[in-house]
Protein backbone atom coordinates (compact mmCIF):
# COMPACT_ATOMS: atom_id res chain seq x y z
CA UNK A 1 0.00 0.00 0.00
CA UNK A 2 1.06 3.42 -0.95
CA UNK A 3 3.08 5.39 2.47
CA UNK A 4 2.52 8.48 2.81
CA UNK A 5 6.04 10.85 3.93
CA UNK A 6 6.24 14.58 3.97
CA UNK A 7 9.05 16.40 1.17
CA UNK A 8 10.46 19.09 0.66
CA UNK A 9 11.42 20.46 -3.09
CA UNK A 10 13.73 23.54 -3.34
CA UNK A 11 12.83 25.83 -6.14
CA UNK A 12 13.11 30.10 -6.87
CA UNK A 13 9.30 30.73 -6.07
CA UNK A 14 7.37 32.55 -8.59
CA UNK A 15 3.71 33.30 -10.14
CA UNK A 16 1.91 30.85 -12.21
CA UNK A 17 2.53 32.12 -15.95
CA UNK A 18 -0.54 30.43 -17.45
CA UNK A 19 -3.74 32.49 -17.34
CA UNK A 20 -6.56 30.22 -17.37
CA UNK A 21 -9.60 32.76 -16.72
CA UNK A 22 -12.42 32.10 -14.26
CA UNK A 23 -13.92 28.88 -16.34
CA UNK A 24 -11.30 25.91 -16.53
CA UNK A 25 -11.84 23.28 -18.61
CA UNK A 26 -9.46 20.28 -17.73
CA UNK A 27 -9.22 17.01 -20.16
CA UNK A 28 -7.98 14.19 -18.92
CA UNK A 29 -6.54 11.31 -21.11
CA UNK A 30 -6.25 7.86 -20.19
CA UNK A 31 -3.68 6.24 -21.97
CA UNK A 32 -4.11 3.29 -24.29
CA UNK A 33 -6.95 1.49 -24.36
CA UNK A 34 -9.05 -1.14 -26.56
CA UNK A 35 -5.93 -3.54 -28.42
CA UNK A 36 -3.84 -0.89 -27.44
CA UNK A 37 -2.58 -2.44 -23.86
CA UNK A 38 0.48 -0.65 -22.34
CA UNK A 39 2.63 -1.92 -19.69
CA UNK A 40 1.72 -5.33 -17.95
CA UNK A 41 2.41 -5.76 -14.40
CA UNK A 42 1.40 -9.78 -14.64
CA UNK A 43 -1.88 -9.35 -12.92
CA UNK A 44 -3.43 -6.07 -15.03
CA UNK A 45 -2.94 -3.99 -18.21
CA UNK A 46 -1.80 -0.22 -18.07
CA UNK A 47 -4.89 0.63 -19.95
CA UNK A 48 -6.77 -0.48 -17.12
CA UNK A 49 -4.99 1.22 -14.68
CA UNK A 50 -5.03 4.41 -16.63
CA UNK A 51 -8.55 4.52 -16.84
CA UNK A 52 -9.37 3.60 -12.75
CA UNK A 53 -6.65 6.48 -11.83
CA UNK A 54 -8.32 9.03 -14.68
CA UNK A 55 -11.73 8.24 -13.42
CA UNK A 56 -10.63 9.04 -9.72
CA UNK A 57 -8.89 12.63 -10.84
CA UNK A 58 -11.93 13.32 -12.70
CA UNK A 59 -14.43 12.17 -9.78
CA UNK A 60 -12.26 15.02 -7.75
CA UNK A 61 -11.49 17.65 -9.63
CA UNK A 62 -15.67 18.01 -10.49
CA UNK A 63 -16.17 18.58 -7.29
CA UNK A 64 -14.45 22.50 -7.67
CA UNK A 65 -16.94 25.01 -9.30
CA UNK A 66 -15.99 26.38 -12.42
CA UNK A 67 -14.21 23.92 -13.24
CA UNK A 68 -15.31 21.50 -16.59
CA UNK A 69 -13.24 18.14 -16.91
CA UNK A 70 -13.61 15.95 -19.63
CA UNK A 71 -12.38 12.25 -20.48
CA UNK A 72 -10.67 11.55 -23.98
CA UNK A 73 -12.15 8.26 -23.75
CA UNK A 74 -15.05 6.23 -20.91
CA UNK A 75 -14.73 3.07 -22.61
CA UNK A 76 -11.92 0.33 -23.03
CA UNK A 77 -11.27 1.63 -26.85
CA UNK A 78 -7.91 2.57 -28.46
CA UNK A 79 -8.00 6.65 -29.78
CA UNK A 80 -5.12 7.96 -32.20
CA UNK A 81 -2.80 10.51 -30.76
CA UNK A 82 -4.48 12.91 -33.12
CA UNK A 83 -7.79 12.59 -32.06
CA UNK A 84 -7.21 13.06 -28.58
CA UNK A 85 -5.68 16.33 -29.06
CA UNK A 86 -8.46 17.20 -31.13
CA UNK A 87 -11.01 16.52 -28.76
CA UNK A 88 -9.13 18.34 -26.33
CA UNK A 89 -9.26 21.54 -29.10
CA UNK A 90 -12.70 21.27 -29.73
CA UNK A 91 -13.55 21.60 -26.46
CA UNK A 92 -10.89 24.66 -25.60
CA UNK A 93 -9.09 22.91 -22.88
CA UNK A 94 -7.13 24.52 -20.56
CA UNK A 95 -4.74 21.77 -20.21
CA UNK A 96 -4.71 17.71 -21.72
CA UNK A 97 -3.48 15.62 -18.77
CA UNK A 98 -2.35 11.90 -20.30
CA UNK A 99 -2.36 9.44 -17.55
CA UNK A 100 0.38 6.51 -17.38
CA UNK A 101 2.25 3.92 -15.95
CA UNK A 102 5.39 3.07 -16.76
CA UNK A 103 7.98 0.35 -17.55
CA UNK A 104 12.01 -0.32 -18.31
CA UNK A 105 13.22 -2.36 -21.07
CA UNK A 106 15.82 -3.97 -18.75
CA UNK A 107 13.48 -3.93 -15.85
CA UNK A 108 15.93 -1.56 -13.29
CA UNK A 109 14.34 2.11 -13.67
CA UNK A 110 11.77 3.09 -10.95
CA UNK A 111 10.27 6.43 -10.00
CA UNK A 112 7.99 8.96 -11.00
CA UNK A 113 8.23 11.43 -13.77
CA UNK A 114 6.43 14.23 -16.03
CA UNK A 115 7.24 14.62 -19.81
CA UNK A 116 6.55 17.94 -20.70
CA UNK A 117 6.48 19.99 -24.87
CA UNK A 118 9.73 21.53 -25.53
CA UNK A 119 8.40 24.53 -26.73
CA UNK A 120 7.56 28.22 -25.28
CA UNK A 121 5.41 28.82 -23.56
CA UNK A 122 3.85 25.26 -22.84
CA UNK A 123 6.97 24.01 -21.22
CA UNK A 124 7.20 27.06 -18.84
CA UNK A 125 3.48 25.60 -18.18
CA UNK A 126 4.36 22.51 -17.80
CA UNK A 127 7.91 22.75 -15.67
CA UNK A 128 5.26 24.98 -13.15
CA UNK A 129 2.04 22.34 -13.38
CA UNK A 130 5.14 19.60 -13.27
CA UNK A 131 7.19 20.92 -10.23
CA UNK A 132 3.74 20.71 -7.86
CA UNK A 133 2.64 17.38 -9.00
CA UNK A 134 5.97 15.95 -8.22
CA UNK A 135 5.43 17.64 -4.58
CA UNK A 136 2.37 16.04 -4.54
CA UNK A 137 3.32 12.59 -6.00
CA UNK A 138 6.22 12.53 -2.85
CA UNK A 139 3.88 12.45 -0.37
CA UNK A 140 3.73 8.91 -1.25
CA UNK A 141 7.22 8.22 -1.00
CA UNK A 142 8.06 7.78 -4.94
CA UNK A 143 11.52 9.11 -6.61
CA UNK A 144 11.25 11.94 -8.27
CA UNK A 145 12.48 11.87 -11.72
CA UNK A 146 11.97 15.11 -12.95
CA UNK A 147 10.02 17.33 -14.97
CA UNK A 148 11.38 16.53 -18.49
CA UNK A 149 11.04 16.78 -21.81
CA UNK A 150 11.92 14.72 -24.90
CA UNK A 151 13.32 15.64 -28.56
CA UNK A 152 12.41 13.49 -31.87
CA UNK A 153 12.40 14.32 -35.37
CA UNK A 154 9.45 15.76 -35.56
CA UNK A 155 10.00 18.29 -32.24
CA UNK A 156 8.44 16.78 -29.24
CA UNK A 157 9.14 12.86 -29.12
CA UNK A 158 5.65 11.90 -27.27
CA UNK A 159 3.12 11.98 -30.44
CA UNK A 160 0.38 13.45 -27.37
CA UNK A 161 2.00 16.56 -26.33
CA UNK A 162 3.44 17.13 -30.61
CA UNK A 163 -0.77 17.11 -30.79
CA UNK A 164 -1.71 19.29 -28.32
CA UNK A 165 1.16 22.23 -29.03
CA UNK A 166 -0.17 22.23 -32.66
CA UNK A 167 -3.20 22.96 -31.37
CA UNK A 168 -2.29 25.16 -29.08
CA UNK A 169 -3.71 23.29 -25.82
CA UNK A 170 -1.11 22.77 -22.68
CA UNK A 171 -0.53 19.05 -22.14
CA UNK A 172 1.66 17.08 -19.73
CA UNK A 173 2.35 13.09 -19.52
CA UNK A 174 2.35 11.64 -16.08
CA UNK A 175 4.22 8.40 -15.99
CA UNK A 176 3.17 7.82 -11.92
CA UNK A 177 5.88 4.71 -11.48
CA UNK A 178 7.28 1.71 -12.94
CA UNK A 179 4.78 -1.07 -12.50
CA UNK A 180 8.05 -3.84 -13.49
CA UNK A 181 9.92 -2.71 -10.49
CA UNK A 182 7.32 -1.06 -7.85
CA UNK A 183 4.86 -2.78 -7.92
CA UNK A 184 4.17 -2.43 -4.05
CA UNK A 185 2.97 1.30 -5.28
CA UNK A 186 1.15 0.49 -8.34
CA UNK A 187 -0.39 -2.62 -7.00
CA UNK A 188 -3.92 -2.47 -6.77
CA UNK A 189 -7.22 -0.33 -7.46
CA UNK A 190 -6.59 1.25 -4.53
CA UNK A 191 -3.69 2.80 -5.33
CA UNK A 192 -4.83 3.30 -8.53
CA UNK A 193 -7.04 5.48 -7.05
CA UNK A 194 -5.08 7.21 -4.71
CA UNK A 195 -2.89 8.23 -7.20
CA UNK A 196 -6.00 10.04 -9.52
CA UNK A 197 -6.46 11.81 -6.32
CA UNK A 198 -3.23 13.40 -5.66
CA UNK A 199 -2.83 14.39 -9.26
CA UNK A 200 -5.96 16.20 -9.10
CA UNK A 201 -4.76 17.34 -5.67
CA UNK A 202 -1.82 18.78 -8.00
CA UNK A 203 -4.32 20.65 -10.65
CA UNK A 204 -6.39 22.35 -8.04
CA UNK A 205 -3.07 23.66 -6.13
CA UNK A 206 -1.69 24.87 -9.34
CA UNK A 207 -5.29 26.58 -10.51
CA UNK A 208 -5.04 27.96 -6.84
CA UNK A 209 -8.49 26.09 -6.19
CA UNK A 210 -6.27 24.96 -3.24
CA UNK A 211 -3.22 25.69 -0.79
CA UNK A 212 -0.39 23.87 -1.68
CA UNK A 213 3.45 23.89 -2.52
CA UNK A 214 4.60 27.27 -4.35
CA UNK A 215 5.08 27.14 -7.47
CA UNK A 216 8.72 27.32 -9.20
CA UNK A 217 9.58 30.64 -11.09
CA UNK A 218 9.85 30.53 -14.69
CA UNK A 219 9.83 32.49 -17.49
CA UNK A 220 6.91 31.99 -20.77
CA UNK A 221 9.57 32.44 -23.70
CA UNK A 222 12.26 30.50 -22.49
CA UNK A 223 12.77 26.91 -21.91
CA UNK A 224 13.31 25.67 -18.51
CA UNK A 225 17.09 24.51 -18.36
CA UNK A 226 16.72 21.70 -15.82
CA UNK A 227 13.51 19.93 -18.06
CA UNK A 228 16.23 19.43 -20.91
CA UNK A 229 17.33 16.50 -21.83
CA UNK A 230 21.17 17.03 -23.27
CA UNK A 231 21.86 13.75 -23.65
CA UNK A 232 25.55 14.04 -22.37
CA UNK A 233 26.67 11.50 -19.78
CA UNK A 234 28.01 12.64 -16.38
CA UNK A 235 31.50 14.20 -16.46
CA UNK A 236 32.93 11.96 -13.92
CA UNK A 237 32.42 8.60 -12.59
CA UNK A 238 35.51 7.31 -10.22
CA UNK A 239 36.04 5.04 -7.44
CA UNK A 240 37.43 6.26 -4.48
CA UNK A 241 38.45 5.52 -0.90
CA UNK A 242 38.73 1.50 -1.46
CA UNK A 243 38.96 -0.07 1.94
CA UNK A 244 39.31 -3.96 2.02
CA UNK A 245 38.98 -6.09 5.00
CA UNK A 246 40.21 -9.29 3.67
CA UNK A 247 39.64 -11.79 6.85
CA UNK A 248 36.26 -10.42 7.29
CA UNK A 249 34.87 -10.22 3.45
CA UNK A 250 33.85 -6.93 4.22
CA UNK A 251 34.73 -3.95 1.12
CA UNK A 252 34.22 -0.15 1.84
CA UNK A 253 34.50 2.41 -0.76
CA UNK A 254 32.73 5.79 -2.03
CA UNK A 255 31.78 6.93 -5.69
CA UNK A 256 32.81 10.42 -6.73
CA UNK A 257 30.22 11.12 -9.71
CA UNK A 258 29.46 14.48 -11.22
CA UNK A 259 27.11 16.00 -13.79
CA UNK A 260 26.58 19.67 -14.94
CA UNK A 261 23.89 19.01 -17.65
CA UNK A 262 21.56 16.98 -14.89
CA UNK A 263 21.02 15.45 -11.69
CA UNK A 264 22.33 12.45 -11.04
CA UNK A 265 19.79 10.00 -10.14
CA UNK A 266 21.17 6.13 -9.44
CA UNK A 267 24.25 4.04 -9.19
CA UNK A 268 25.38 0.75 -9.40
CA UNK A 269 28.09 -1.16 -8.67
CA UNK A 270 29.42 -4.91 -10.15
CA UNK A 271 31.95 -7.13 -8.32
CA UNK A 272 32.90 -9.19 -11.15
CA UNK A 273 34.09 -6.13 -14.03
CA UNK A 274 30.47 -5.82 -15.23
CA UNK A 275 29.34 -8.99 -16.07
CA UNK A 276 26.55 -8.67 -13.56
CA UNK A 277 25.22 -5.85 -11.92
CA UNK A 278 23.42 -5.03 -8.58
CA UNK A 279 19.70 -3.23 -9.17
CA UNK A 280 19.74 0.73 -9.61
CA UNK A 281 20.10 2.57 -5.82
CA UNK A 282 19.20 6.00 -5.35
CA UNK A 283 21.92 8.73 -5.47
CA UNK A 284 21.92 10.53 -2.33
CA UNK A 285 21.29 14.17 -1.74
CA UNK A 286 19.24 15.26 -4.94
CA UNK A 287 17.66 18.36 -6.08
CA UNK A 288 15.72 17.87 -9.75
CA UNK A 289 15.58 21.66 -9.80
CA UNK A 290 19.14 22.82 -9.19
CA UNK A 291 20.57 19.73 -10.67
CA UNK A 292 22.50 19.76 -7.45
CA UNK A 293 23.38 16.22 -5.51
CA UNK A 294 25.91 14.83 -3.36
CA UNK A 295 29.39 14.57 -4.39
CA UNK A 296 29.71 11.05 -3.06
CA UNK A 297 28.19 7.93 -2.29
CA UNK A 298 29.39 5.55 0.08
CA UNK A 299 29.11 1.84 -0.12
CA UNK A 300 29.50 -0.98 2.21
CA UNK A 301 29.01 -4.57 1.18
CA UNK A 302 29.99 -7.87 1.53
CA UNK A 303 32.20 -9.96 -0.62
CA UNK A 304 31.87 -14.00 -0.90
CA UNK A 305 34.83 -15.86 0.16
CA UNK A 306 37.52 -16.77 -2.31
CA UNK A 307 36.10 -14.07 -4.85
CA UNK A 308 39.08 -11.97 -6.34
CA UNK A 309 36.98 -8.91 -7.28
CA UNK A 310 37.14 -6.48 -10.11
CA UNK A 311 35.52 -3.52 -8.86
CA UNK A 312 33.22 -1.38 -11.23
CA UNK A 313 31.14 1.88 -10.63
CA UNK A 314 28.10 3.47 -12.69
CA UNK A 315 26.86 6.96 -12.12
CA UNK A 316 22.99 7.64 -13.93
CA UNK A 317 21.16 11.13 -14.33
CA UNK A 318 17.81 11.51 -14.43
CA UNK A 319 17.65 10.82 -18.24
CA UNK A 320 19.53 7.31 -17.42
CA UNK A 321 22.47 7.88 -18.98
CA UNK A 322 25.34 6.88 -17.42
CA UNK A 323 29.01 7.19 -16.78
CA UNK A 324 31.25 4.10 -16.16
CA UNK A 325 34.70 4.02 -13.58
CA UNK A 326 37.93 2.55 -14.32
CA UNK A 327 37.67 -0.53 -13.02
CA UNK A 328 39.61 -1.39 -9.77
CA UNK A 329 40.98 -5.33 -9.09
CA UNK A 330 41.27 -6.31 -5.45
CA UNK A 331 42.75 -9.46 -3.99
CA UNK A 332 41.41 -12.87 -2.93
CA UNK A 333 38.83 -12.69 0.17
CA UNK A 334 39.09 -15.15 2.60
CA UNK A 335 40.63 -15.82 5.81
CA UNK A 336 42.25 -18.77 4.29
CA UNK A 337 44.86 -16.62 1.56
CA UNK A 338 47.23 -14.16 2.09
CA UNK A 339 46.88 -10.83 1.29
CA UNK A 340 47.99 -7.04 0.44
CA UNK A 341 46.72 -4.29 2.57
CA UNK A 342 46.12 -2.38 -0.63
CA UNK A 343 43.67 -2.86 -3.77
CA UNK A 344 45.34 -2.48 -7.17
CA UNK A 345 43.73 0.00 -9.62
CA UNK A 346 43.54 -0.26 -13.28
CA UNK A 347 46.91 1.95 -14.04
CA UNK A 348 49.20 0.12 -11.49
CA UNK A 349 48.15 -4.09 -12.12
CA UNK A 350 50.45 -4.53 -14.97
CA UNK A 351 53.85 -3.43 -12.69
CA UNK A 352 52.52 -4.76 -9.67
CA UNK A 353 50.99 -8.07 -10.59
CA UNK A 354 54.62 -10.16 -11.28
CA UNK A 355 55.79 -8.33 -8.02
CA UNK A 356 56.77 -10.91 -5.31
CA UNK A 357 58.58 -10.06 -1.94
CA UNK A 358 62.13 -10.83 -0.50
CA UNK A 359 60.21 -12.57 2.25
CA UNK A 360 58.13 -14.26 -0.35
CA UNK A 361 61.09 -15.11 -2.98
CA UNK A 362 63.12 -16.14 0.33
CA UNK A 363 59.96 -18.77 1.32
CA UNK A 364 59.70 -20.05 -2.25
CA UNK A 365 63.62 -20.73 -2.30
CA UNK A 366 63.13 -22.65 0.84
CA UNK A 367 60.31 -24.39 -0.59
CA UNK A 368 62.07 -25.49 -3.15
CA UNK A 369 65.06 -26.92 -1.60
CA UNK A 370 63.23 -28.92 0.71
CA UNK A 371 61.42 -30.09 -2.39
CA UNK A 372 64.68 -31.22 -4.57
CA UNK A 373 65.83 -32.93 -1.34
CA UNK A 374 62.97 -35.02 -1.03
CA UNK A 375 63.00 -35.94 -4.95
CA UNK A 376 66.59 -36.34 -4.27
CA UNK A 377 65.83 -39.27 -1.14
CA UNK A 378 63.25 -40.42 -3.16
CA UNK A 379 65.64 -40.97 -5.93
CA UNK A 380 68.08 -42.93 -3.80
CA UNK A 381 65.92 -45.51 -2.34
CA UNK A 382 64.40 -46.52 -5.30
CA UNK A 383 68.05 -47.31 -6.27
CA UNK A 384 68.33 -49.14 -3.59
CA UNK A 385 65.02 -51.29 -4.00
CA UNK A 386 65.75 -51.70 -7.59
CA UNK A 387 69.58 -53.06 -6.68
CA UNK A 388 68.22 -55.31 -4.08
CA UNK A 389 65.72 -56.55 -6.67
CA UNK A 390 68.36 -57.72 -8.95
CA UNK A 391 70.55 -59.56 -6.80
CA UNK A 392 67.25 -61.62 -6.03
CA UNK A 393 66.88 -62.42 -9.41
CA UNK A 394 70.52 -63.23 -9.59
CA UNK A 395 69.80 -65.92 -6.44
CA UNK A 396 66.77 -67.44 -7.92
CA UNK A 397 68.62 -68.30 -11.35
CA UNK A 398 71.72 -70.10 -9.36
CA UNK A 399 69.79 -72.42 -7.37
CA UNK A 400 67.24 -73.00 -10.62
CA UNK A 401 70.25 -74.47 -12.44
CA UNK A 402 71.97 -75.94 -9.51
CA UNK A 403 68.75 -78.05 -9.36
CA UNK A 404 69.00 -78.98 -13.33
CA UNK A 405 72.44 -80.19 -13.04
CA UNK A 406 71.42 -82.20 -9.72
CA UNK A 407 68.71 -83.50 -11.83
CA UNK A 408 70.56 -84.73 -15.04
CA UNK A 409 73.79 -86.15 -12.70
CA UNK A 410 70.94 -88.68 -11.59
CA UNK A 411 69.67 -89.53 -14.83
Amino acid sequence: MIQEHSHTLLYEEGERIQDTGDDIVIVIDPGHGGENLGAETGKIYEKYMTMATAEAMRDRLSDYDGVTVYMTREEDIDISLADRAEFASSVSADYLFSIHYNASADHNAWGTEIWVPLEPPYNAYGFQFGSVWLSEMERFGVFSRGVKTRTGKAGNYYGILRHCTKKGIPSAILEHCYVDTEGGMCDDASEYKAMGEADAEAVAVYLGLEEGPDIPAAEADKQVASTLNMKTDPEICEIVDVNADYDNCELSFNINASDSDAVLSYYQYSMDGGASWTSWMAWPERNIYTLQAAPLVQVNCKVPEGMTPTLVARAYNNFDVYTESTPVYLNTFGKWTEQASVPVNSDEKDETSDEISGEDLQSSTVSEDAGMQDRQSGRTAGYFILFGGLISLVVLICCIRGMLKDRNGRK
